[in-house]
């Protein structure tokens, strides 16, 4: 447990610190690096054997480079648009949601194929191929060079009339590109300057729009994420078998991807409240995931209820077609948790944004990645400590539920929050928020 909690802990560790090593190194060599190195812990994880081994490749090592490699394209995306930059945000934590439900069934696949330490190697070369892509990180500016339009254009060269005024580009060579790196110290690494960068992401936490962002995204994770691990523990305690346990999973996970995909074309929207929606995926998590421990309440309520109206109410939810707590109804509830995770999942980061601007966004995200890391580490195993105390998967359950309608409740204070930012704003340099 320790190994993997540690392995959470320093994925969301590593938003505070990829924003500045980005800015100063260049996003490919961060890719690249961070990707290799993730590819590389994830092979000699099919060849250890003990536990120190796995504590150090996989908690450590393996954690804290594919945090790095992960947030790279948070910090990059946002930066190349504005117009549809909320679409490219919710596409790209859609593919997040994609993995979810693929993941299971590739790693089944393998094991049943290949053995554990089989189905380890062939993951590592699926993880390998990051290192493709991220040599594929190109910028756009390091391709192109805006010319004066007075310049001469080369014979033979034919322009249309209504491109005669416009601004010519010419690609750079690589001579020129290294000159040009060679000449801006913010691409040296400078241990100093980055320093500066990630001291930005302690300052962002003095503002209160910055630290309900971070803590409703952090209690949220952490109730969705553990509702997720207790549905299987839950369903085999009810007598239901591995595969129904799968079908389940799959059903949430599919809705969780679905609902952060749904909000791409939306999120850009003037007309769409992200905070709203966001707001409202919350509460509909909570009420999924509560759904499916009705039959476990009823249970409850039937057997340790002494009075006589109580039990006739509890007998006749019990028998009713939409409250019969069977497979369907326990789909219908992981559809319903699956869609609500999606929708907030798919809108915290364009929320962020629209809270501190696009100049404070890297500095928002690292703060938010900290509060995460610390929450995820104190308050992830309280759902375990409860399911031992009470030897009962109900009450874990709606703690579960509870954090994740934490999270809309915290966003009631958001307009208090903007309007004290704004107060403060000048003395830590960040932007105005957006809007709240």
């Amino acid at each position: 447990m320790w190994t993997y909690n540690v392995n959470v802990f320093l994925f969301y560790i590593a938003y505070v610190v990829t924003g500045p090593i980005t800015k100063h190194v260049g996003e490919r060599r961060v890719a690249l690096v961070c990707s290799t190195v993730a590819s590389f812990s994830y092979i000699l994880l099919a060849f250890s054997t003990s536990a120190v081994a796995l504590f150090f490749l996989f908690g450590i090592v393996f954690g804290l480079s594919s945090g790095m490699t992960h947030s790279v394209s948070f910090v990059i995306l946002p930066q190349y648009f504005e117009k549809h930059r909320g679409l490219v945000i919710c596409l790209n934590v859609a593919t997040v949601g994609f993995s979810l439900v693929a993941n299971p069934q590739i790693i089944r696949a393998l094991q049943v194929a290949f053995g554990a330490s089989g189905a380890i190697l062939v993951h590592a070369g699926l993880i390998l191929n990051t290192v493709v892509t991220s040599a594929l990180f190109q910028p756009v500016k390091r391709h192109q060079r805006v010319c004066e339009a007075t310049e001469d254009v080369p014979k033979n060269t034919i322009v249309p009339e209504d491109m005669k005024n416009l601004p010519r580009f010419e690609t750079i060579d690589e001579k020129e590109n290294t000159q040009i790196n060679e000449e801006n110290p913010d691409k040296s690494l400078n241990v100093k300057h980055i320093a500066k960068e990630v001291n930005r992401c302690f300052e962002s936490c003095k503002l209160f729009g910055v630290l309900i962002n971070g803590f409703a995204f952090a209690v949220f994770l952490v109730g969705f994420s553990n509702f997720a691990v207790l549905v299987p523990l839950m369903m085999k305690s009810s007598g239901y078998n591995a595969t129904n346990a799968a079908l389940a999973v799959s059903c949430g996970s599919l809705l969780n991807f679905l609902g952060r995909l749904s909000m791409a074309p939306l999120a850009d929207r003037p007309w769409f409240s992200n905070k709203h929606a966001y707001m409202s995926g919350s509460v509909i998590a909570a009420i999924g995931s509560l759904g499916s421990s009705m039959r476990i309440l009823l249970k409850k309520l039937r057997n340790n209820s002494k009075h006589f109206c109580v039990c006739v109410i509890v007998n006749s939810l019990d028998i009713s077609p939409f409250l019969l707590w069977d497979l369907r109804l326990l789909l219908v509830s992981l559809v319903v948790w699956g869609t609500g995770v999606g929708v907030s999942m798919g809108l915290w980061m364009v929320l962020v944004i629209e809270t501190v601007g696009i100049e404070g966004y890297i500095p928002a995200i690292g703060a938010c990645g900290l509060i995460a890391a610390l929450v995820t580490v104190t308050l992830g195993p309280l759902t375990g400590v409860v399911r031992d105390l009470s030897s009962s998967y109900m009450l874990s359950v709606m703690l579960c539920s509870a954090l994740q309608l934490t999270a809309a409740v915290m966003w009631l204070f958001m307009p208090c929050a903007t309007r004290r930012d704004l107060r403060v704003k000048d003395k830590l340099q960040l932007p105005d928020a957006a809007r709240s």
